[in-house]
């Protein structure tokens, strides 16, 4: 959804995900995959490179993504200022997924980009 206002545009991408990080219970199998160390999880190392893949996916029923350069420039900022921030999935010291997000006061905002692939993310 985009909501013009005068000179602002607020871009909130619909549907969108809702983590409540204190709720979140890992299945089995997922556990078991993290504890083997295959896989690494970091935080924030890589924003806009998973900000810049995300851009790429396509999705059902859109044509085009809402992350155009005046996104990126803007997450970007607010990633600077601590507010938004990624998670990045490794796989042989390669990116391999993750998403961006922000956090409100009981939950995390994700902008619905989580990539499975076992191929590098460029």
């Amino acid at each position: 959804m985009v909501s013009t206002t005068g000179a602002n545009t607020l871009v909130v991408p619909s549907p969108r995900a809702v983590l409540f990080p204190g709720q979140m219970v890992i299945s089995r199998s997922l556990r078991k995959t993290l504890l083997r160390g295959k896989f690494k999880v970091t935080a924030d190392q890589q924003f806009r490179q998973v900000m810049l893949h995300c851009s790429t996916i396509p999705r059902h029923g859109q044509n085009g993504t809402w992350i155009g350069d005046d996104i990126l420039t803007a997450y970007d900022k607010l990633h600077q200022l601590g507010i938004a921030h990624s998670i990045e999935v490794w796989l042989d010291g390669q990116l391999v997924g993750g998403y961006t997000g922000y956090p409100s006061a009981k939950y995390f905002m994700v902008n619905r980009c989580l990539v499975y692939t076992l191929t590098p993310l460029k």
